[in-house]
């Protein structure tokens, strides 16, 4: 197995696809998928379709927050559009569908409410699809032997640009090898050189990445790699794809899922999550979860900045010495129309104000709600940019709300940049990781807040000091371990006892 081999993420591989070069409307889209959801019976050329649909919603309708209208209707036909796939596209489809459930994330109900219905509609008929389909492979699981190491597979192994997941993993792998610990991380698609001076940081790191290949293969390979490994746990913050197959099919080495987000999963031993269970969770048994804090590594959180790079980004974005500036980093989707109104309000009574809202995905919607500021060029909405240079053009930063960020909130706070939050229903245990200086339980209260930042610059200083004071203290390595530790014991005692 090659260790450095970059890979790209496998496309569908669906008959007929000339068919769908042409290029359709969002609501055509939505026409064709409301169409199906109401066929009495599925065809495979609906499945094919509503693949090709769900490519171009992450694709050249990126992510149209329109398909909210019709994600429940046909989620309830998935268990049916799944099973006229093989088991290659299959697990593509279900990982792409699982996505576009997630992302259409109604704000007024909140990212926790929405883990029942991905649970019922999308979750539980994949792992039954996944039973029956990869039946063949326990017994090549099955020789695999336990031993000490610790096995990460990860999407990809970045911890470049807005990737949080890839941060995570780091964040955690380095806890581990500076205990001295060894450890493996298999990233399916590629790994950037971040992580590769992790490797070097480490000898007893090692870094592998998957060649491109179909499933059946991937699996393998994996498995293969297992042999070696012999580990004690596998970890991975990957809901569906091969993680998500082999934590279904795999009885053998216990399998913790970290959650970046999504946790409500019928599969793997245990699943650490960063926030509060809903109160109408419905789904795995409160005893599947367990507690993981939220910290990000410093070698990653806060690099040296580059000085010459921001005044040019400054000069760029128009930004001068009497502008007072806030920001925010987030997918565009988590910009709702209550964040939205908030900063249209702050904006509309203080003319010295400028925003800075940065991100990938359609950004449509947030440019339309803050027309005037655009135009006024007091609004500057940006697709995803080096938060290591835009984010040093802030003077303090906004956590979006009602759907709050993490890692972006920790990425600000680590250049000494203090991050004001909503202390609302949505924000559950994210609190632990703001500044309590910088909660407020109303927008009014906020907005006095930022007035008040922006007036007294002694004030502002106080706070960067006490953000800094607070995310020096942050690190939870120690936690985190001894929970993995805690967590693992738990799991082989229940084998034990059976």
């Amino acid at each position: 197995m090659i260790e450095t081999k970059n890979s790209v993420h496998v496309k569908y591989r669906l008959r007929d696809a000339r068919r769908y070069k042409v290029n359709y409307s969002v609501m055509e889209d939505i026409k064709t998928l409301t169409n199906i959801s109401k066929q009495s019976s599925i065809s495979t050329e609906n499945a094919q379709e509503t693949a090709h649909i769900i490519n171009r919603y992450f694709g050249e309708h990126k992510r149209d927050q329109a398909f909210r209208q019709i994600e429940g209707v046909i989620s309830v036909r998935f268990k049916e559009l799944l099973e006229q796939f093989d088991f290659n596209n299959g697990v593509i489809f279900a990982t792409s569908y699982y996505l576009f459930c997630y992302t259409l994330t109604d704000p007024t109900i909140g990212y926790q409410t929405v883990q029942n219905n991905i649970y019922s509609n999308v979750a539980v008929p994949f792992k039954k699809w996944v039973e029956n389909k990869g039946a063949l492979f326990t017994k090549l699981i099955n020789e695999i032997k336990e031993g000490d190491d610790y096995l990460f597979i990860c999407r990809r192994a970045v911890v470049s640009g807005n990737y949080a997941p890839g941060k995570s993993i780091y964040t955690y792998a380095e806890a581990l090898l500076a205990r001295g610990e060894n450890v493996w991380i298999v990233a399916l698609w590629e790994a950037d050189k971040g992580f590769k001076k992790l490797k070097k940081k480490y000898p007893k790191l090692r870094l592998t990445v998957l060649f491109t290949a179909e499933i059946e293969v991937s699996l393998v390979s994996v498995i293969e790699i297992l042999k070696l490994a012999e580990p004690k746990v596998i970890l991975t913050e990957t809901e569906f794809d091969l993680p998500g197959v082999l934590g279904i099919i795999n009885k053998k080495i216990p399998m913790f899922y970290l959650a970046q987000g999504y946790y409500n999963l019928p599969w793997y031993d245990l699943i650490g999550v960063n926030t509060n269970l809903s109160e109408i969770h419905q789904g795995r048994s409160e005893n599947d979860f367990f507690h993981l804090p939220i910290w990000v590594s410093q070698d990653i959180l806060a690099p040296e900045a580059d000085h010459d790079a921001i005044l040019r980004v400054k000069d760029e974005l128009g930004l001068n010495a009497q502008d007072f500036v806030i920001g925010s980093f987030a997918r565009m989707e988590k910009f709702t129309e209550p964040f939205l109104d908030f900063l249209s309000r702050i904006l509309a009574q203080e003319n010295t104000f400028k925003v800075i809202l940065a991100g990938p995905n359609n950004n449509k919607s947030v440019i339309e709600k803050l027309k005037r500021f655009v135009e006024e060029k007091r609004a500057i909405i940006l697709p995803s940019v080096d938060v290591n240079i835009v984010g040093h053009c802030l003077n303090i930063g906004l956590d979006t709300f009602p759907l709050h960020s993490g890692y972006a909130v920790l990425e600000l706070m680590a250049k000494g940049i203090p991050v004001l939050s909503k202390k609302d229903k949505f924000l559950g245990s994210l609190v632990d990781d703001r500044l309590p200086e910088t909660l407020k339980k109303t927008e009014d209260e906020l907005q006095i807040l930022i007035s008040n930042l922006m007036k007294d610059p002694e004030l502002l200083n106080e706070y960067r000091i006490k953000t800094n004071q607070f995310i020096a203290c942050h690190s939870k390595s120690d936690l985190f371990l001894e929970l993995l530790d805690q967590n693992i014991e738990k799991i082989q005692n229940l084998r034990m006892k059976t």
